[in-house]
């Protein structure tokens, strides 16, 4: 995500810096239509006479005009005099280059505002990526505590009871789940089970017992104890007992 910010705040801020130079640059051409037409204005005045027309023209323009009627009458002659310079100096109605500069500047405006909700964004992403972070590297994943750890046979059924503890200073657990497998005398697995913790959610420093019931028809000589997170996740865990680590199974 940020990285992506990034790119487009960067693609914006050339963006702004083309349609800048594309502006300047229309502001110097326009400058030099200007000076080049006032330049040829001033070299017209200068003169008197209209460019491209030689002495003999201008005398034939200048000869008396017969009252004959003719046969065919030719083109009509252009006039002389100040007429002529009636046309030149007659002021033409150019278009106007504000509506262009005015696009241009509003394409710069927004632009800029682009780049400022850019900046903006990325600025609240990260200040609310840091929080986050800080939650999940305030505590490390530490190993849980076995506190307690008992059974009892119930009409062919084997109740496993415990207390287990989330250390000081560990990272939140949720979803934590028990899980027992009972073993036979030659060693073998005979069957396995899992019950969630009466805790959903098991904080640093906090405990909450478990209960699993598993039914053991046949004769099981010692069961062994774990613990699994939400998503299936092995929790390592320690023995805090004062009694032995792998719990018997007591004959009836």
């Amino acid at each position: 995500m940020d990285t992506i910010l990034v790119t487009v705040t960067a693609l914006s801020l050339a963006m702004a810096a083309g349609m800048g130079a594309v502006l300047v640059r229309t502001l110097r051409l326009e400058r030099r239509r200007s000076a080049a037409r006032v330049e040829m204005l001033e070299q017209l005045a200068a003169n008197g006479s209209e460019p491209g027309i030689d002495a003999a023209q201008r005398a034939r323009r200048r000869a008396p005009v017969l009252d004959d009627f003719e046969l065919r009458p030719g083109p009509p002659q252009p006039t002389t005099g100040p007429a002529i310079f009636s046309e030149i100096f007659e002021e033409h109605q150019a278009p106007s280059a504000w509506p262009r500069r005015f696009a241009v500047i509003g394409a710069m405006t927004a632009i800029v505002c682009a780049v400022f909700l850019g900046w903006r964004g990325l600025g609240s992403s990260t200040s609310e990526a840091q929080p986050t972070r800080q939650a999940a590297t305030s505590g490390t994943a530490q190993p849980l505590e076995l506190l307690s750890l008992q059974h009892t046979q119930q009409d062919g059924t084997l109740v496993i009871s415990g207390l287990v503890q989330n250390p000081r200073g560990s990272a939140p657990l949720a979803n934590v789940q028990a899980t027992a497998v009972l073993f036979a005398a030659d060693g073998g697995a005979l069957t396995s089970s899992r019950a969630p913790i009466d805790f959903t959610t098991l904080g640093p420093g906090e405990e909450s017992s478990f209960v699993i019931r598993i039914p053991a028809a046949a004769a099981v000589a010692r069961y062994r104890v774990g613990f699994r997170a939400g998503d299936d996740r092995v929790l390592n865990h320690v023995d805090r007992r004062n009694t032995e680590t792998v719990a018997r199974k007591q004959a009836p």
